[in-house]
């Protein structure tokens, strides 16, 4: 049961928190990010929970429906945030209809992956 609720994570505020093979794994509780002053909320979360060095963070936006363009700038500011710790960004489970949304996070050259699985086994 513990190892079940280790792979699942833990809820801290917007977010559910978790370990994987060495893989910090986030997933985002809402559905949306959309509105400025949640996007901002999760941005201090992310960066409250990710603030030690050399660690591979993968976020899992399974839940994500809808993101707007301000979500994908946080995104990308989070990644040039995270750089200077030396710790890695990619994400999982992005929605088709989202993937074009995505394209500024290509520009930074974060991996993308179709799936969790294959995203915790590769390198980034």
């Amino acid at each position: 049961f513990n190892k079940l609720n280790a792979i699942k994570g833990e809820v801290k505020g917007r977010l559910r928190i978790g370990a994987e093979k060495e893989v910090t794994v986030i997933r985002f509780n809402d559905s949306m990010l959309v509105d400025e002053s949640e996007i901002a909320m999760i941005k201090k979360e992310l960066c409250d929970n990710l603030n030690k060095p050399n660690q591979r963070v993968l976020l899992d936006l399974k839940n994500v429906r809808r993101l707007s363009s301000s979500a994908v700038m946080m995104l990308a500011d989070f990644y040039r945030w995270l750089h200077p710790w030396s710790s890695t960004l990619a994400f999982c489970r992005v929605r088709p209809e989202l993937e074009s949304a995505m394209n500024l996070l290509r520009v930074e050259n974060v991996p993308i992956f179709k799936d969790k699985k294959t995203a915790l086994s590769s390198k980034w």
